[in-house]
């Protein structure tokens, strides 16, 4: 084909189609006809322009042009694409290492997987890239054929063990989810793990998760990568601490749940909490989040307080309002691999928590230092008895898990714990 037949054809996509004239108008015809290049040039005549409008449909134009910055490229620069949707995954696995890569001195790029045209645009002059829970399909598969011919180290990061059905299936928390959803969920399973496994390493967000991963790696690396305070948490928390809780002459026994998904893990301590509130008439339940409330309270309604989430800072406020933050899991393999965040973010406002003994909590708080960890029903009682019972008690594991969290949980300590090995794939210094 020649080149002034198929600029002709570049035109007719201009004129026929809403997006190419969106996309054309953004960025111009040379940005324009190089995609066109992409999708056409191998194909026959029609089986291209099929192909470009297939793309240039799903694409979303619009998307603020680049002009060229000479200043990135005296550093290294990360790209991340990835699944932007949920506000707390993006968070802690996506905004954070922007934060904790420029400790490193990279500069960070990120889009969500949806966005084509951003998506290829911040690989070109990425060092490294780093998917996180992007599924197998046809659009991971065209930004992993990119990043290969441009020679990038790639990397997959995920925070839960969704990769693995096996264990996905066993978490108890799935069956409070309507069927349909349950099934979509479990489907997806082998998506992350094939597009996982197609990648040079893997980002796990805890121990736990590191050796579930490892089995399926075929002997490439699984690296760890916490979730942390970073620097928004920090201020908003100093913030916080500034203000007066707000008191109604109750001790109150905080639940924070952000998902609707840990009923169960809530149900687990249910009996404790009943017990707890029973013998101690000064005391009351407060629940901030998604939670319902499980059988054996029900009779004691009136001592319980319900509220849903507002923003980011008042979640904190919430937990700031509260005498003690109580964190049930239950006792399952995918529970193993959670994180320790609601630990940090309690301990970020000074209040004592007990916590199930499982996940990374084991690994991140201290018994009876940070806080309390229970196993048993009884352990639960025991240890919210000992902090109803001492205020003195109830302030000195609050300030203590507050000052181990900002001396070894923020963005910048967890950004110092890196593997360096990592650090120099994604900088482009070496590859496996």
């Amino acid at each position: 084909m020649s080149l002034v037949s198929f600029l002709r054809r570049v035109q007719t996509y201009y004129r026929r189609l809403p997006a190419a004239r969106a996309f054309l108008e953004r960025h111009g015809l040379r940005a324009t006809v190089m995609r066109v290049l992409d999708e056409l040039a191998p194909s026959a005549p029609q089986d291209g322009l099929s192909a470009v409008s297939r793309w240039l449909d799903n694409a979303k134009p619009g998307a603020a042009p680049r002009t060229a910055d000479l200043r990135a490229l005296a550093r290294p620069t990360i790209a991340i694409i990835g699944a932007l949707d949920l506000p707390q995954c993006k968070k802690y696995r996506i905004l954070q290492k922007i934060e904790q890569l420029d400790v490193h001195g990279c500069r960070v790029v990120i889009s969500n997987y949806f966005d084509v045209p951003r998506s290829f645009d911040v690989l070109q002059l990425a060092t490294g890239v780093i998917f996180y829970r992007v599924p197998e399909g046809d659009l991971f598969q065209a930004y992993l054929a990119e990043a290969r011919r441009l020679g990038l180290a790639v990397t997959y990061d995920i925070d839960d063990p969704v990769f693995c059905r096996t264990i996905y299936a066993t978490n108890a928390n799935l069956q409070t989810l309507a069927p349909a959803e349950r099934a979509h969920l479990l489907n997806d399973s082998r998506r992350y793990l094939a597009a996982m496994q197609q990648c040079d390493a893997a980002i796990l967000s805890t121990p736990g998760l590191i050796q579930v991963a490892r089995p399926y790696m075929d002997g490439k690396p699984a690296y760890l990568w916490r979730n942390a305070l970073d620097a928004e948490s920090q201020a908003v928390c100093t913030d916080v601490t500034a203000g007066t809780p707000a008191r109604n002459g109750a001790l109150r026994i905080g639940y924070m749940s952000g998902s609707r998904a840990h009923d169960l893990d809530f149900a687990l301590i249910a009996p404790a909490l009943a017990t707890v509130l029973n013998r101690y008439e000064h005391a009351e339940l407060v629940i901030s989040g998604h939670a319902s409330v499980p059988g054996p309270l029900q009779a004691l309604q009136d001592r319980i307080a319900a509220y849903p989430f507002s923003s980011y800072p008042g979640y904190f406020r919430a937990l700031r309002d509260v005498d003690i933050v109580v964190i049930p899991l239950l006792a399952d393999n995918f529970n193993a691999c959670k994180s320790a965040i609601r630990f940090l973010e309690a301990a970020a406002v000074e209040r004592p928590c007990v916590i199930s003994m499982v996940g990374d909590f084991l690994n991140v708080a201290s018994h009876g230092k940070t806080a309390y960890l229970a196993e048993t029903e009884s352990d639960w009682v025991g240890h919210l008895a000992d902090l109803i019972e001492s205020e003195e008690r109830r302030k000195r594991i609050g300030v203590a898990a507050r000052q181990t969290v900002f001396a070894e949980q923020t963005s910048t300590a967890i950004a110092e714990m890196l593997d360096p090995a990592l650090l120099n794939m994604l900088k482009g210094e070496s590859r496996v």
